[in-house]
């Protein structure tokens, strides 16, 4: 077992010599893992920003009808 936990010590730290070439962190999904990492963000935070336009865009729409509504009783009363 620990040599088990040697081994996975020295492939999954970062590099100190060239003895080991399969180095996890010489290859380039390495990297993209800390890319990865960097992206990401909290879904609720997302989710809560969502929601905050669906109710904008209700609102407008909303706001859109009652206008139509009263041009329409603006219309009515000209007749």
């Amino acid at each position: 077992m620990l040599k088990y936990e040697q081994t996975m010590h020295g492939n999954y730290t970062p590099l100190t010599d060239n003895k080991q070439p399969w180095r996890v962190y010489q290859s380039p999904v390495y990297s993209q893992i800390e890319d990865f990492r960097a992206q990401q963000q909290n879904p609720f935070s997302v989710m809560i920003r969502w929601l905050k336009f669906e109710i904008l865009d209700i609102e407008a729409i909303l706001e859109a009808i009652g206008r139509k509504n009263e041009m329409q009783k603006l219309e009515l009363a000209k007749v």
